[in-house]
């Protein structure tokens, strides 16, 4: 018999009252431990009528957009124009870039961040023109 008042039935082949009554407690109690953390009927009732229906309609209302029509379909060779590679816009870009990493390594006498930074900032615009398609 332990002495930890645990009751292993398999070391003695049956189990007296008095050892029958203390693993009734003790599994009583861990009976009653896992009915702590048990949802309630409140929490069952939010899950199906509150929380699930909003999950769904999160979902159809971020997924829907992914299947709707581009509206700027036929102006897109404008915006190209306008916007994509050799245009007037990327050439302020560029200007405006090169300018900042000047200023920017005069005021910080820190030039290898300076050119850095434009060259990230480059390889950024470059890569967000090729994503959105320009």
């Amino acid at each position: 018999m332990n002495t930890n008042n645990t009751v292993n039935p398999s070391e003695s082949g049956s189990l007296t009252p008095s050892e029958q009554e203390l693993l009734q407690i003790k599994t009583n109690e861990a009976l009653l431990q896992m009915a702590k953390h048990a949802p309630t009927d409140t929490t069952i009732f939010l899950f199906r009528w509150v929380f699930f229906p909003f999950v769904a309609l999160m979902f159809f209302i971020f997924i829907a957009p992914a299947y709707a029509a581009d509206p700027f379909v036929a102006l897109k060779p404008n915006i190209t124009e306008a916007v994509g590679t050799g245009s007037i816009a990327q050439f302020a870009l560029v200007s405006a870039g090169l300018c900042i990493a000047g200023l920017t390594g005069y005021t910080t006498k820190n030039w290898g961040a300076a050119i850095g930074g434009f060259v990230v900032g480059m390889i950024f615009v470059n890569g967000a023109m090729k994503v959105i398609g320009l």
